[in-house]
């Protein structure tokens, strides 16, 4: 008997090549609709992250402590040259450190890419700039006391990002927009 189609005479190993290469095709697309659904799961889970942790870190810079700190900071007498953060009264001192080191924290996160500097800035504002023209003096001197060149430059790195015009005009314009 003469096949229909004599060109698709093929041998066994021929057809478990073609169902090869038809399976690994099939394979190569499925894996890549499976990496493509993987990063949009994965995008849309570190936006969530995002916002959870900017909710706590807005909670905690809306406390009570964390504001009377910030009063406490921005009522500091003018800087003397050399004095350092545990040069303070002791109430000062615990305020600024307060202030400080947390937004050297979030610095660190900012830096990281694990808060983006939009979400931080959102809720701080033009804060972090202030806090950082305030007690920047202050950290200069003890980076120069200690010799420790990097003591609290992420804070110094989130108040740097953008200057308190930009983060007012962003502001204003996000809720313009609506």
């Amino acid at each position: 008997m003469l096949p229909i189609f004599p060109f698709l005479v093929l041998t066994t190993d021929a057809w478990v090549a073609i169902s090869t290469a038809i399976g690994t095709v099939f394979l190569a697309g499925a894996t890549f609709w499976l990496a493509a659904s993987t990063r949009r799961a994965a995008a849309e889970a570190a936006g969530a992250t995002q916002l959870s942790a900017a909710i706590d870190l807005t909670r905690e810079y809306r406390s009570p402590e964390m504001h009377r700190a910030r009063l406490t900071v921005r009522g500091l007498a003018p800087h003397t040259p050399g004095q350092t953060l545990a040069d303070l009264h002791e109430h000062e001192r615990e305020a600024a450190f307060l202030v400080s080191r947390y937004l050297d924290n979030l610095g660190t996160l900012v830096s990281q890419k694990l808060l983006s500097p939009e979400a931080a800035g959102t809720f701080l504002g033009v804060s972090a700039v202030q806090m950082w023209s305030i007690l920047k003096p202050y950290i200069e001197a003890e980076r120069e006391a200690s010799g420790q060149r990097i003591h609290q430059l992420a804070f110094q790195y989130l108040a740097e990002l953008r200057s308190e015009a930009e983060i007012e005009k962003e502001v204003l314009k996000q809720f313009e927009a609506r």
